[in-house]
C-alpha cells in the first residue's frame, strides 16, 4: 500500500472516531468512550511507528503516548485524582514535546520567550483565584507551557522546511495551547461545561498533536536529507 494511501487510511480512520467520540460519548458504555477518545493520538503513534523513529523524532512518539495517558486519565469519572494524574501526565508530554524542539532545533533565540512567558502569566493571573491546593501545580504547568512554546516558535525562520511547515508547526503547539487554556478555564470553573466548549476542547487537541506530529515528519524527512558531515 503507499505510503499517502496509508496516511489518508490512517487520517480517516482517526477522524471517524473522534467524530463518534464526541457525537455518542454520553450514549456509551465508559469503556466505548475511553475507546474512541484515545484512538486518534494511537493511531498517530502508530503512523510514526510505521514510518520509523530515530533519536530525534522518539520525544515527539513519547510525548503523544502521555498525551494519551492525560486523554485516559481525564475520562475517568468523579475524580479530581484523576485530573491530577491527567494533568500530570500531560505536563510530561510538553517536556517531552520541548526535548524534541530542541533537539531538532537547538538555537535558543530568548527574545522569543517573551511572548509565551506573558501569555502563560496571564492565564495564571485569571485562574489562581479559583486554584486553591493546585496552585503550584498549575503554576508548574504554566512556566512549562511557556517553555514550550518558545522552543516551538524556533521552527519559524528554519532553513531546512518551507514556509508553510514552519507556520504550521508552530500554529499545532499554538492550538494545542489554546485547548489546554480553555479547558483549564473549565476544569477549574470559570466557564461553565457546556458539551459544544468540550467539543472544541478535543477538536482543538487533536487538531494540536496532529501538526506536530505531522511537521515533525517534514522536519525529519529534511534532516535525513542533510549531506553527511565531512571528517
Amino acid at each position: 500500500m503507499k505510503e499517502r494511501t496509508l496516511g489518508f487510511l490512517f487520517f480517516g480512520l482517526a477522524a471517524a472516531c473522534g467524530i463518534s467520540f464526541l457525537a455518542f460519548r454520553d450514549a456509551l458504555p465508559l469503556a466505548g468512550a475511553i475507546a474512541l477518545k484515545l484512538a486518534p493520538t494511537l493511531l498517530m503513534c502508530a503512523w510514526m511507528l510505521a514510518k520509523g523513529v530515530d533519536s530525534v523524532d522518539i520525544f515527539i512518539l513519547l510525548g503523544l503516548v502521555f498525551s494519551l495517558v492525560c486523554d485516559f486519565f481525564m475520562e475517568l469519572p468523579d475524580g479530581e485524582r484523576f485530573t491530577r494524574v491527567g494533568m500530570g501526565s500531560n505536563m510530561l508530554a510538553l517536556v517531552l514535546y520541548t526535548v524534541y524542539f530542541v533537539r531538532s532545533d537547538p538555537g535558543l533565540d530568548l527574545r522569543r520567550l517573551f511572548p509565551p512567558a506573558l501569555l502563560m502569566a496571564v492565564f495564571f493571573l485569571i485562574l489562581n483565584p479559583n486554584l486553591g491546593e493546585n496552585r503550584l501545580p498549575v503554576l508548574a504547568y504554566c512556566v512549562i507551557y511557556a517553555l514550550f512554546l518558545w522552543r516551538a516558535s524556533a521552527r519559524i525562520g528554519d532553513e531546512e522546511i518551507g514556509r508553510a511547515a514552519q507556520l504550521t508547526s508552530y500554529a499545532g503547539s499554538m492550538v494545542l495551547a489554546a485547548s489546554d487554556c480553555v479547558l483549564g478555564l473549565m476544569v477549574f470553573g470559570l466557564v461553565s461545561g457546556h458539551p459544544a466548549l468540550y467539543a472544541s476542547v478535543m477538536f482543538l487537541w487533536w487538531t494540536g498533536l496532529f501538526l506536530l506530529m505531522a511537521t515533525a515528519d517534514i522536519k525529519t524527512v529534511a534532516r535525513r536529507a542533510r549531506p553527511p558531515a565531512a571528517a
